[in-house]
């Protein structure tokens, strides 16, 4: 029998996998085996990576998730899913580059063309990193001066697509940070203490749909593919393989799947009230084909206007229902919601709960702003 839901059972299924629902949120404080349940945060902006990590979890502080990476490194930041820089499980990196990383820079190669970065020039940048950068971390600048002493074209945003070429083939990621900017190091040396896990690409690319379910579920391989940046064809072919492991659900005519081992979710989703504050880029707002679910198409530029940015969202029980932003006057950081509609006032006792968990992740004062 395939089970017919509402958009707000949707929503809260939704929710309830990304850690965003009461009875789901994240108590461990492993920031890395949260990375690993989610599959990864957006992260061209790290303190909305932060903030996604701290919307779905209890107890973490945002100086725990640097630690994470650039002590611990449980966590690397590069380019990956959609081509786009993540945070992702040290352990996958590799598996996850081998699956993922030709398919973006194939998609590139025009781009390269453009920029005067032909194979031959890629493939001499990729022989000189190990050497310039062996114990030796750079910022982009240093890098792009190192290079440039071997005629590798750097001018512009060249090295930036040098360094995410490298990046998605696995040779280099981001490492500490020194003195504001990020530094690029190489993977081996970066990683040589972690254990890698390793599938083929057939098997790895059940394996990111497998994670994409347990985070994202219900949903359709059209969302796998918007969230992974995989190819439709390799997308349909991951669900297809799993279809013995499948629920089907019915959402106003279009048939979404989950795991048959989260089957429970579709009670346990069912209820209890909630207020998120999401951050830019939040995986939430990232992870599906379209938003309408979460989004009356009346507000949407709202959170998107254009050019690839999102907003910050305000979420009461998984759907969007205002934006928010901070004002950090002095010691203290208001946190100014502004609402699509007026908001009843039984919200306001979870939305300054929400205010005061930031505070307390950031190790800030905040005040709530209602506007």
């Amino acid at each position: 029998m395939i089970l017919n839901i509402s958009s707000e059972h949707l929503c809260r299924l939704r929710a309830y996998a990304q850690h965003l629902h009461p009875d789901s949120v994240y108590t461990g404080g492993d920031v890395a085996q949260l990375t690993r349940e989610i599959g990864g945060w957006q992260a061209q902006e790290m303190p909305a990576a932060h903030l996604s990590i701290r919307v779905r979890s209890s107890g973490l502080l945002e100086n725990q998730v640097q630690s994470t990476r650039e002590q611990a490194r449980g966590i690397v930041l590069t380019w990956a899913l959609r081509g786009t820089m993540h945070l992702i499980p040290a352990e996958d990196v590799r598996w996850m580059l081998a699956l993922l990383g030709q398919i973006f820079i194939k998609e590139r190669e025009r781009r390269y063309q453009q920029l005067g970065l032909t194979p031959e020039i890629r493939q001499k940048a990729l022989k000189l990193l190990p050497e310039i950068l062996h114990e030796n971390p750079l910022h982009r600048a240093q890098l792009a001066v190192a290079l440039a002493q071997y005629d590798i074209p750097v001018a512009g945003q060249t090295i930036a697509h040098i360094v995410s070429y490298a990046a998605l083939e696995s040779l280099i990621c981001f490492g500490t940070e020194h003195d504001g900017d990020m530094t690029y190091v190489l993977v081996e040396e970066w990683l040589q203490s972690i254990e890698s896990r390793m599938f083929s690409k057939e098997a790895g690319l059940l394996e990111l749909a497998r994670r994409y379910l347990t985070a994202y579920a219900p949903a359709t391989a059209q969302d796998f593919a918007a969230w992974s940046g995989l190819p439709m064809m390799q997308a349909k072919a991951a669900f297809l393989a799993l279809a013995d492991d499948l629920l089907e659900i019915k959402y106003q005519n279009q048939s979404l799947w989950m795991l048959k081992q989260h089957e429970a979710r579709l009670e346990n989703a069912a209820d209890k009230d909630f207020v998120r504050l999401l951050p830019r880029y939040d995986t939430y707002l990232l992870g599906y084909q379209q938003r309408d679910f979460m989004l009356e198409a009346a507000y949407a530029k709202r959170i998107n206007a254009g050019g690839g940015i999102i907003h910050p969202a305000v979420l009461i029980n998984g759907r969007i229902v205002g934006v928010w932003r901070t004002d950090r006057k002095k010691a203290v950081t208001t946190i100014i919601i502004e609402p699509f509609e007026p908001l009843p006032e039984k919200w306001l006792p979870l939305l300054e709960v929400e205010v005061a968990e930031i505070g307390r992740f950031l190790q800030q004062k905040t005040a709530l702003q209602l506007l």
